[in-house]
């Protein structure tokens, strides 16, 4: 009973974070109508569930959660940098929040937490020559003197965040930390024109940025970091990149540390997206999985207290090398949880770590409730937990290994599809079949990429030699990629579907989870064929009787 309490409150508060998009009062009206139905309905035909004051106190939690997202999510301050905006030439002062990494446009972006600004955008005070009579208030030269003094740059204090773009060149060395000095054009983030667009204000304001910086020139201020988490990182790339080469050594970092630590080329990236391979660039459950299991067959003939130890030791240096994406943090909790429930001989169970870990991250971060790497990892975690077995019992003519190699692809990709098709409204059709070819290339590849980062922290070239061992593996990881996108349709336009669709979709999937009426192998197929008829039917009959003409926008340029 305390699990279903637990399940049912966890659920209410993530509800509530959603319902937050709305205005204040029909968020409240919404969450305490809905709540109060659902306190009704569910102990009638759920008489084993928790009695009816839990979700009546469930009721209380949702309107917690929306009204804290609310109240969490950034706001410009009176004297935050995108009052100034925009401005043709400006000159800001601050410190470099994360390390530098490269754009579409082969320029380099990072994030500035602003300190001062000179809106003026008058020349940097180490491009003035100065004059030794300027500090001589009776001198002849008091006319040149108070020229030079207009011309020093007048700073004033100023807060908030900047999303800066700089030429390459500007940022060699640059460490996150470092304090800059940066010239260039502030400019206000704008929001998507067409439809389907990237939003790109919207995804910057969620991050507490609301202004952006076309820079020219920047100058370091003071020395820069001499130790971080970035040494580290620098010396496991180079061993990747010195022994498999490129682009094959960025991708083995990228199995390790993910994309975000690593620059991965451009074409690169696109070839693994379009062929559904995206989870296979981003640091996830599955690298954490494989460090916590390592870490646990290491210290096996060790007490539980060590095996606890050296497990939290290291979640914890991966959680610092790869930074705090929500997939990393997710899999982390989880992972601390399950090592607790080893020390204590209890036995975890994983929906309710999944919705516990979900409630714990957005009371930590709220607005990843918007993020659609949070959405798609507890997503996908989900279908593993729930659907994975009962897809390889179904597979049992085939040897246990290769039915787990199908299922888990396959239930991370029936559970993410409602998702994908209401954001993005394509298909990848061979994505299925990409995870399962690629999956024990990858598994081998980011086993050996760890062992090569380790040996590459005590000397860069042994850590290159066993990234040189796995070059074939790469490589052929690379080459399944773009085989897939080759083939016909490898990029369906299925039209995105609307949120009932999505919801009805997901309904049905969590009544072939839970009832058993639906557990019976036809009856599964036939809630399956429904959610897919849900999902596809009404796009394909719209797009047989409408004809549909969309005209983007391009701002003043017809």
């Amino acid at each position: 009973m305390k699990s279903q309490v637990v399940l049912v409150v966890a659920l209410s508060f993530i509800a509530g974070a959603y319902a937050s998009f709305l205005s204040d009062w029909t968020s409240f009206y919404t969450i305490f109508g809905v709540g109060f139905g659902l306190s009704l309905l569910v102990p009638t035909i759920w008489r084993l569930g928790p009695k009816r004051w839990v979700y009546l106190v469930a009721i209380a939690i949702a309107m917690f959660a929306c009204f804290y997202i609310k109240f969490r999510t950034p706001q410009p301050q009176p004297d935050d940098i995108s009052k100034y905006a925009p401005l043709s030439d400006v000159i800001v002062r601050g410190q470099v929040i994360e390390a530098p990494s490269l754009t579409r446009s082969d320029r380099a972006k990072f994030l500035l937490e602003v300190r001062e600004v000179n809106p003026s955008g008058k020349l940097n005070i180490k491009d003035i020559k100065p004059n030794p009579n300027l500090a001589n208030p009776n001198s002849a030269n008091t006319v040149e003197n108070n020229a030079v003094a207009d011309a020093l740059p007048k700073f004033v204090a100023a807060s908030g965040k900047l999303y800066v773009t700089v030429p390459l060149i500007e940022v060699t060395g640059l460490r996150s930390g470092q304090s800059i000095e940066l010239s260039g054009r502030l400019y206000l983030p704008s929001r998507a024109d067409n439809f389907g667009a990237f939003d790109f204000k919207s995804y910057l304001a969620r991050q507490g940025v609301f202004a952006g910086i076309s820079g020219r020139s920047l100058i370091t201020q003071g020395e820069s970091p001499s130790f971080g988490e970035w040494w580290f990182v620098s010396r496991i790339v180079r061993a990747h990149v010195m022994g498999a080469g490129v682009p094959e050594g960025s991708l083995l970092s990228s199995l390790v540390l993910g994309s975000r630590a690593v620059d991965l080329p451009s074409d690169l990236k696109d070839d693994f997206i379009q062929a559904g391979l995206a989870a296979v660039l981003a640091a996830s459950g599955f690298q954490v999985t494989l460090v916590l299991g390592a870490a646990i067959a290491l210290t096996r003939s060790g007490s539980l207290k060590q095996q606890f130890i050296v497990g939290s030791i290291c979640l914890g240096g991966y959680l610092f090398l790869t930074g705090g994406s929500p997939s990393i943090l997710r899999a982390v909790v989880m992972g601390m949880g399950s090592l607790i429930g080893l020390v204590v001989q209890r036995r975890s169970r994983p929906v309710i770590g999944l919705m516990v870990t979900a409630v714990l991250l957005l009371l930590y971060q709220p607005l990843w409730v918007w993020d659609l790497g949070f959405q798609f990892s507890f997503l996908a975690t989900f279908g593993l937990i729930t659907t994975s077995s009962a897809i390889s019992q179904r597979l049992e003519w085939l040897p246990p290994t290769i039915a787990d190699l199908i299922s888990i692809p396959i239930a991370a990709y029936i559970w993410t599809l409602p998702l994908q098709l209401l954001v993005f409204g394509k298909i990848a059709p061979y994505s299925l079949f990409a995870n399962v070819f690629t999956t024990p290339l990858v598994a081998i590849s980011t086993y050996g990429g760890i062992l090569s980062g380790l040996l590459g922290l005590i000397f860069v070239p042994i850590g290159a030699a066993i990234a040189w061992l796995l070059y074939p593996l790469l490589h052929w990881t690379i080459d399944i990629a773009k085989w897939m996108n080759t083939l016909p349709s490898a990029n369906t336009s299925a039209g995105a579907i609307a949120i009932w669709q999505m919801l009805i979709a997901y309904a049905l999937f969590i009544a072939i989870w839970l009832i058993d009426w639906f557990k019976k192998m036809q009856r599964w197929l036939i809630a399956f064929v429904l959610a897919c008829v849900v999902l596809f039917v009404p796009n394909a009959i719209a797009q047989t009787n409408i004809f549909e003409v969309t005209l983007p926008s391009f701002n003043d340029v017809p």
